[in-house]
């Protein structure tokens, strides 16, 4: 695999939701939802600082704690001119 395109670092901020019986679609298929038993994954944003990252997860975790939800976050990659690292060639950008 060869890396194609720049990237940089960002921060995706991820919530989880549990539900008392498991989600429909328990890991089958490759989205837009992410359901793994009784808890679905979704990714709510994606931000530049860490900082940003850490105080929208901790205002979030207060606010929406007693729905059941919790949020987290965690550094990934942007390639904001389009790529990825298994891409053969950079991907057009499509803004």
């Amino acid at each position: 695999m060869t890396t194609r395109g720049t990237s940089e670092h960002a921060f995706a901020i991820v919530r989880l939701d549990w539900f008392e019986k498991p989600v429909l679609g328990f890991l089958e298929g490759d989205g837009p939802n992410i359901g793994a038993g009784p808890v679905e994954i979704t990714v709510k944003e994606i931000v530049m600082s860490e900082g940003e990252a850490r105080a929208e997860v901790k205002r979030l975790n207060a606010l929406k704690a007693p729905q059941g939800r919790r949020y987290y976050w965690q550094q990934t990659r942007l390639f904001s001119t389009g790529g990825s690292f298994g891409a053969e060639e950079p991907a057009p950008n499509n803004r």
